[in-house]
Parts: C-alpha cells; structure tokens; sequence
C-alpha cells in the first residue's frame, strides 16, 4: 500500500528563525531516518509502516510573509518566552525569566508592562503565594512600581 502524507516540522514560538533552522534540519533528518528505518504504526517488525520521504520538504510561498516580521525587543521576546513555560514549569522557571527582566536594559514602561503580564500569570497559576521573601518576588514588585 502506498500513499502521501504530509509532515511539518516549525520552530517553537520566540526561537530566532537564524538560530533555529540548524536545529530544525536535524530534527528533519532524525524524522526522515526514524520512519524510513523504525516505521511508523502496527506490524513494523513486518515490514509495514516504514515511510520514505521526497527529496525535500517544499514551503508553500503563500504561508510565507510578504515582508519580514518586525524584531522583537529582549522584553517582548522574554515575555513570548514565558508564555511558553507549561503552568506545572512556571515556580521553577519564573526567577530566571525575572531575574532576566529585571536585569534588561529596556524602557521602564516597556519592563513594567511584561512585569504585569507576568505578575498576573504566577498570580493566576499561585505560584506568588509565600514567595514574599525571595529575591525575584522582590524584584517583580519594584519592576511594578
């Protein structure tokens, strides 16, 4: 039996295109020798299941932006960064991501208002609760202020 599937592989969101591309033909090529040589589904072992794929994954130019996407401050980027932490992530993670904030060289108004962003997750997610006395609690409220 043959037939076409269709396989993407994109960079998660906030990961510069320029650092990402390296890591994403890995990935492809892992993927390519992963269903050309283990197969993909029941009876494996038979020999079913294994996939061979065309020469190259080809882009759609339409999905493509007309003009490149504006850069994103370190703030902003910082911010598209915490968004991506999973919730059950966010105690560990949280003081890096605040400790870098905090540590920017970027517009007051600009830190505050990912300060808030932030605030209002961890508030959301009670990761705030009896933090009072760290450090990066600390920092989290002067940025506010």
């Amino acid at each position: 039996m043959t037939g076409k599937f269709y396989f993407a592989l994109g960079l998660a969101p906030g990961v510069n295109q320029e650092e990402g591309k390296p890591w994403l033909e890995v990935a492809w090529k892992v993927l390519e020798l992963a269903l050309r040589e283990e197969g993909i589904g029941a009876k494996t072992t038979s020999g079913y299941g294994r996939i061979r794929l065309e020469e190259s994954p080809v882009e759609n130019p339409a999905s493509q932006p007309s003009a490149p996407p504006r850069p994103a401050s370190p703030v902003e980027e910082l911010l598209r960064q915490f968004e991506a932490i999973k919730d059950m992530y966010l105690s560990p993670q949280a003081p890096q991501v605040i400790a870098k904030l905090f540590a920017l060289e970027a517009a007051q108004s600009e830190k505050k208002a990912a300060a808030e962003a932030i605030w209002k997750r961890l508030e959301a997610a009670k990761v705030l609760k009896g933090k009072e006395d760290k450090n990066w609690y600390k920092q989290l409220r002067q940025m506010l202020e």
